[in-house]
């Protein structure tokens, strides 16, 4: 397990072995996204009386930008840790710092076996559980599930981070992070919901056109009858023309306010008095009667 960078997105973990005072140096494959690598590889060292082992983990996301970029932590394995550990099984190691001064929080344990040649090869074969550690290694009973990452507020309580969904928890996860994702019955009745919201909207929106129809038809109406009135009255002089148009308009006034408002719309008065509609659901307001057609 090794830890993680960024607060989302997941490390692409590989590990370098190398042999200090030899110059021997091998590297592992990457594993892809993930916070619980498995390499499960082994590695032919040759190494001193004075030699020392220095296993480092790092994220192959990072390590090319730039420098020491990438770095998750490493593990130094002295001479004589190294007589001590050899031919002992499968041992986890806590991961440190590069140097005690980097203020990176390092976080994790890497597991290995040293094993010596006059033992022979056959104990590589360790025997795995479902999760792919060794039997031999006692797991941890606080150890969270895979794809999960404990993590503290600024007050200091305790949240829950899943990397496969990406998403934050108070309570304590039970089961692997993969299991938490939206179940097939939770997409249907999102789409269910999502189809039911555009069928609403068309019909809204057919309602409307067949409303400015209607008061299409109406002024189309009410010009033809307001032009006939024009052409009897035409003799009658300025001021009868005057008296006419103010009868017409007097007209479309009233047959307006017996229409409905589309769905949605509210009329207003301003302050001063000057009226104005308000589409509520978007918060849109125009001077514009959405009753009649532009």
């Amino acid at each position: 397990m090794c830890p993680k960078k960024d607060f989302f997105r997941l490390p692409d973990p590989f590990a370098k072995i190398s042999v200090d005072g030899s110059g021997q140096c091998h590297s592992t494959d990457t594993c892809k996204n993930t916070l619980d690598p498995k390499w499960n590889q082994h590695y032919d060292l040759f190494i001193g009386k004075n030699d020392s082992i220095t296993i480092s983990i790092w994220n192959h996301k990072k390590v090319h930008k730039k420098q020491g970029a990438g770095f998750l932590g490493c593990v130094r394995i002295m001479a004589n840790a190294i007589a001590r550990l050899k031919d002992t099984g499968y041992q986890r190691l806590d991961l440190c710092k590069k140097n005690p001064d980097d203020n990176d929080n390092i976080r994790g344990q890497v597991v290995v076996s040293l094993m010596s040649r006059d033992r022979g090869i056959g104990d590589r074969s360790a025997v795995v559980d479902h999760r792919g550690i060794p039997t031999a290694v006692c797991l941890d009973a606080n150890e969270l599930p895979e794809g999960w990452e404990e993590r503290r507020t600024s007050s200091g309580r305790v949240q829950y981070l899943n990397h496969i969904t990406r998403s934050v928890q108070w309570d304590r996860p039970q089961r692997p992070a993969i299991e938490y994702t939206p179940s097939s019955r939770d997409r249907d009745r999102e789409n269910e919901e999502r189809q039911a919201r555009r069928a609403s909207q068309l019909l809204e929106l057919q309602q409307q056109q067949q409303l400015q129809q209607q008061l299409a038809q109406q002024q189309q109406q009410q010009q033809q009858q307001a032009a006939a009135q024009g052409d009897s009255s035409r003799n009658n002089g300025v001021s009868r023309r005057r008296s006419s148009q103010r009868h017409r308009n007097y007209i479309n006034r009233s047959e307006l306010h017996r229409l409905e408002l589309p769905e949605g719309y509210e009329q207003r008065t301003t302050q001063q008095g000057q009226v104005y509609f308000l589409h509520t659901q978007t918060g849109v307001s125009t001077w514009h009667d959405p009753r009649v057609p532009r």
